[in-house]
């Protein structure tokens, strides 16, 4: 824990990437690949959306899922709330910039992302 830090406010990664400072950022961080469960993330965010329009999504990561994450983000016509990072070296600071940190994955051994999550006192 004593080796987690972060190097930029949540104000200056959000407004790097477009969100103001009334939307509420509900973010996942991984491999784009189906065990991860990104597309529960975005079906999740129609329903979502229906009662908390400001809310902004990101997903940080890259992977062969991708493109086929981006046309299904399109097809339930969330994709002006949604944010695709792609990989991010700075994953701390991304993360820290969520309000709330969401685990879709079907399977997870010791998932790095979660304990990331926890230390930085993500919900």
């Amino acid at each position: 824990l004593n080796e987690l830090k972060t190097s930029k406010s949540p104000a200056e990664v959000r407004s790097s990437l477009g969100i103001s400072p009334d939307e509420v950022v509900i973010g996942a961080v991984g491999r784009m690949v189906p065990i991860k469960g990104f597309d529960i993330l975005l079906k999740s965010a129609v329903e979502v959306l229906k009662n908390a329009p400001s809310t902004r999504f990101i997903l940080v990561g890259d992977g062969p899922e991708s493109a086929a994450l981006k046309k299904l983000c399109s097809e339930l016509g969330v994709s002006q709330q949604v944010i695709f990072t792609g990989f991010r070296d700075d994953i701390l600071d991304v993360l820290n910039s969520f309000d709330i940190f969401l685990m879709t994955s079907w399977h997870e051994g010791i998932p790095v992302a979660l304990l990331e999550a926890m230390a930085l006192s993500k919900p």
